[in-house]
């Protein structure tokens, strides 16, 4: 049998490219149940519909050797306006709001007030736009961003985006202005590549007196362009709470600018379901290791690397890494300058405890930050910890 027209249906808002460019079955090519399943999940898969259906129609008694397919699809809400409050010790106290279009239109221009107003306009092309303001007493930003997934109707997503950020740090406030574009492919069901060229400039600012002197030779205001290389292999069953598979994400990046360098880094985490009740929770073990390393020039102190907080459990925020030299006193001192070279291994053990919204960590993690190649100053933490989801 050959597939004969390919129909879509319940798409008012999406335009039908965003759909048919994922349906694997082409007119006039051998049917093909397997690529059938491949295009619903594909379609899904975008979150832009709550209901996905693709059928295969009875053949024309005019042309028996070929099966029309109606793909059929619910379209969703894809925007949202979203209000939230942290508290961290990495990060202070911090709100964000947000406006969210997963299914946005960059050239759907309204035509009408009333058409704005009622979300008719800007949306059907696929597109994801991102607006988000973050005020906090550590960090404060602006965001911006418009991500499309297919650029040129290519298998190449393209994203622009622009932020401004001040990070309060305990001895300098650090003001970041970043233009960056990213092209992503993705090759395979496993595999993705991305090419990222990005501007920034950085400014240190309300410097102590007590401060590094490297953080003074580094104040800025400074301008640089990055050109990140990435890689990512994924098997992961799940994007936010994987039981089985591996990802391992590696980095290539090269400065120039104010400063010359080169920055690497590979992350490799591994899942495995160790038990499971018989309510289906499932008891998970995970594995990662993290490798970072800065060469061919001297980076400034806000690019190096850092460890202790969130990446690095018992250890207060970036304490593992080489202290610098107090610029009144001329001695080394206890703030962090970062290093050249950055070495992590941890495990961890989570356990359901009630349902599927508390679980309990069993963690060690291990690693250093220095300025050589080296194992020095290995720091080691363990520790458990009731997580709520």
């Amino acid at each position: 049998a050959l597939v004969g027209l390919v129909r879509v249906s319940g798409n008012f808002l999406t335009k039908d490219k965003v759909i048919r460019r994922l349906i694997e079955a082409k007119p006039g090519r051998p049917f093909d149940e397997k690529a059938l399943r491949n295009s619903e999940r594909k379609i899904r898969a975008t979150r832009l519909f709550n209901d996905v259906r693709i059928t295969v129609q009875e053949p024309d008694p005019a042309a028996p050797e070929y099966r029309d397919i109606l793909v059929e699809v619910k379209e969703r809400n894809t925007g949202s306006v979203n209000f939230g409050v942290a508290l961290g010790s990495d990060s202070g106290i911090f709100g964000e709001i947000s406006i969210n279009q997963s299914n946005f239109d960059v050239a759907d221009l309204p035509e009408s007030p009333s058409e704005l107003i009622s979300g008719r306009a800007f949306r059907g092309a696929g597109q994801e736009f991102q607006f988000v303001f973050r005020p906090g007493n550590e960090i404060f930003q602006y965001l911006i961003s418009l991500t499309e997934p297919h650029l040129f109707e290519t298998d190449y997503s393209f994203t622009v985006l622009g932020s401004w950020r001040r990070r309060v740090y305990s001895q300098y406030d650090e003001e970041r202005t970043t233009a960056r574009l990213v092209f992503d492919r993705r090759l395979g069901d496993i595999w993705r590549i991305a090419f990222s060229p990005t501007f920034e400039r950085v400014r240190l600012t309300d410097i102590d007196n007590s401060a590094p002197i490297e953080v003074f030779r580094d104040a800025g205001p400074d301008e640089f362009f990055s050109i990140p290389f990435g890689l990512t292999r994924s098997t992961l069953d799940a994007l936010a709470r994987p039981t089985e598979g591996s990802r391992l994400e590696t980095t290539l990046a090269l400065f120039t600018g104010d400063f010359d360098f080169t920055k690497i880094r590979a992350d490799y985490s591994v899942f495995f379901t160790i038990d499971e009740d018989f309510l289906g929770r499932k008891t998970t073990f995970r594995l990662n290791t993290r490798v970072g390393y800065i060469f061919g020039g001297e980076a400034p102190t806000y690019e190096k690397w850092y460890m202790g907080g969130s990446n690095f459990r018992g250890f207060d925020f970036r304490t593992i890494s080489p202290k610098g030299i107090r610029a009144d006193t001329g001695e080394v001192g206890d703030d962090p300058v970062g290093g050249d070279w950055l070495f992590f291994l941890g495990g961890q053990v989570e356990v359901p405890l009630l349902k599927e919204v508390i679980t309990g960590v069993a963690f060690v993690d291990s690693g250093t930050v220095t300025n050589d190649v080296s194992f020095d100053d290995y720091r080691l933490a363990i520790g458990l910890g009731v997580r709520l989801y």
